[in-house]
């Protein structure tokens, strides 16, 4: 049975062969008789006369005209007014008072030099302030620290004034700058 199935399976392929064989074979002969004769024609072909183009045209460059320019008006400005401070008073110093004193100049006892004390002077009363002549700081308990000296024993004269705050002193040596030597409290004497 087995071969039966196959030799059915063999004959039916045989005859699709044959089959598709005869008709393959009838197109190929039919074609050249039937599409040649009717149906192949070459028409003439025909070409687009030649266009033509007109010239390019040329036109003008733009111009550019400068913006008008404007100078503004020279401004002044007027200086900075530089507002001095009111400055307070000094006070002369009672005997035994707790003061605030400025020193401006200094000096041993055996080696005044004018200069110095003049030059104090004049920076002080440039701002309205007085000496009233260089002292001894025997007379100032604590000045000869004020000005860096631990030994009170050195005879030491200053010209100094003074003042009742700190917030007064330290407004005047902000005045005076570089020809402040020192600034303290100090306890008045010799004031009797």
């Amino acid at each position: 049975m087995r071969w039966g199935i196959l030799f059915a399976v063999l004959m039916l392929l045989a005859a699709a062969c044959s089959s598709s064989d005869d008709s393959a074979a009838t197109e190929t002969t039919a074609a050249p008789t039937t599409t040649l004769a009717s149906t192949t024609t070459v028409a003439p072909t025909t070409t687009a006369a030649p266009t033509t183009t007109a010239a390019p045209t040329t036109t003008a460059a733009p111009t550019t005209t400068a913006a008008p320019t404007t100078t503004a008006a020279p401004t002044t400005t007027a200086a900075p007014t530089t507002t001095v401070p009111t400055l307070p008073d000094q006070i002369p110093g009672d005997q035994g008072q707790t003061v605030w004193v400025i020193y401006m100049g200094a000096w041993v006892e055996d080696d005044y030099t004018a200069d110095a004390y003049d030059a104090a002077v004049a920076s002080a009363r440039a701002l309205g302030y007085d000496f009233y002549g260089g002292y001894d700081l025997a007379c100032d308990s604590g000045g000869h620290a004020v000005l860096g000296f631990p030994d009170p024993k050195v005879g030491l004269r200053a010209a100094g004034f003074y003042f009742a705050t700190e917030d007064d002193a330290r407004m005047v040596v902000a005045a005076l700058g570089e020809d402040v030597l020192g600034w303290g409290t100090i306890d008045v004497f010799c004031a009797d």
